[in-house]
C-alpha cells in the first residue's frame, strides 16, 4: 500500500487480494470499509480513502473484551451483506485489519479477503491475532477459550467449528515462519483444546 494524502493505493500481492478481494473491498463501502474511488479489474488494484489516523484496534486502550464488542458489531454487518452462497465473508477480519477514524469517531474494517461460505471461517483470524501480544502457551489457551465462548454467547458460532477451521488453516499460516514465530506457539497452544 501506498499512501498519497487522503488516499491509499493498494496494489494487491497474489491470490485472493487480486480476485476476491477487489470484489469484496466494494461491497465493503456499504458496512463502512473505506470508499474506493477508482479500481482496475484485471490488477485487482484500489486506490480507497485513507483512515486517519487509522489506528489499528490492537493498539488501542480497549480491553480484550470491549476489542471483542467491536469485532462482533462489524463482523455482524459484513455478515449481513448479499451473499452468492452462505454468509458473506471478510476472510480476515482481525485486530489490525480494523482502524480506528478520528472524523467519523468510528472503528472501520479494512484489507478483506472476501468469499462466501458460513459465519464461523471469520473467526480464526480473530483467534490467532495480535501475534505480538501473545504471552505463554497457558495465557493463550485461557485468552483463545474466552474468545470462543464469546463467538459463542454473543454470535450464535459453534466454538468447535471455529476452533476445528483454525486448526485446519495451521499449515498454510506456519508455512515459511521462523520456528520463533509466535504463531508457533499459538499452534502449540490451540492443539490440545480439541480434546473432548
Amino acid at each position: 500500500m501506498f499512501a498519497l494524502g487522503d488516499r491509499i493505493l493498494k496494489v494487491p500481492f497474489r491470490g485472493e487480494e487480486q480476485t476476491t478481494g477487489l470484489a469484496a473491498a466494494l461491497a465493503l463501502q456499504e458496512v463502512g470499509g473505506p470508499a474506493v474511488f477508482e479500481f482496475d479489474p484485471m490488477s485487482g488494484s484500489l486506490l480507497m480513502e485513507r483512515i486517519v489516523p487509522g489506528t489499528p484496534l490492537c493498539d488501542s486502550d480497549l480491553t480484550e473484551d470491549e476489542r471483542f464488542e467491536v469485532f462482533s458489531r462489524i463482523v455482524r454487518r459484513i455478515h449481513a451483506l448479499p451473499a452468492e452462497s452462505g454468509t458473506f465473508l471478510h476472510g480476515d477480519l482481525h485486530h489490525e485489519n480494523i482502524l480506528w477514524d478520528g472524523d467519523a469517531r468510528a472503528w472501520r474494517p479494512i484489507d478483506p479477503k472476501g468469499g462466501f461460505g458460513e459465519p464461523e471461517m471469520d473467526g480464526p483470524a480473530w483467534l490467532r491475532n495480535p501475534f505480538r501480544q501473545f504471552g505463554s502457551v497457558s495465557e493463550i489457551q485461557s485468552l483463545t477459550l474466552h474468545r470462543l465462548q464469546r463467538m459463542e454467547d454473543d454470535l450464535g458460532w459453534s466454538r468447535r467449528r471455529v476452533l476445528a477451521l483454525a486448526i485446519a488453516g495451521l499449515d498454510d499460516l506456519l508455512d515459511g515462519l521462523d520456528a520463533d514465530h509466535p504463531w508457533h506457539r499459538y499452534a502449540e497452544a490451540i492443539h490440545p483444546l480439541t480434546a473432548p
